[in-house]
């Protein structure tokens, strides 16, 4: 599972650099995958790593269910990115 995750990770990643150029706002990411503004905020404004992490795994498990090019699997990789983008940005790892 966590292989999937990894894997499911560095998709993810490699589709947010694809632009050129970092979603780092509560717009871009609604721009860029649909979702809640609100969720985006949270994520965004959180500073712990574990409950990050927390929202990546759920909104991973939650795509994993998606089905394909739905509007929930594209939402569910905009919250995926930002839980990651901002793990990134706090020095998470």
């Amino acid at each position: 599972m966590r292989f999937l995750l990894s894997l499911w990770l560095v998709l993810v990643l490699a589709a947010c650099s694809g632009s050129g150029t970092a979603t780092t706002s509560i717009d871009d990411y609604v721009d860029d995958y649909g979702g809640s503004r609100s969720v985006y905020a949270e994520i965004l404004a959180d500073t712990s790593c574990t409950t990050l992490q927390a929202t990546f795994d759920r909104a991973a498990a939650n795509n994993d269910t998606a089905a394909p090019g739905s509007a929930e699997a594209r939402w569910t990789t905009g919250y995926m990115a930002a839980a990651n983008d901002r793990m990134q940005e706090i020095g998470c790892y």
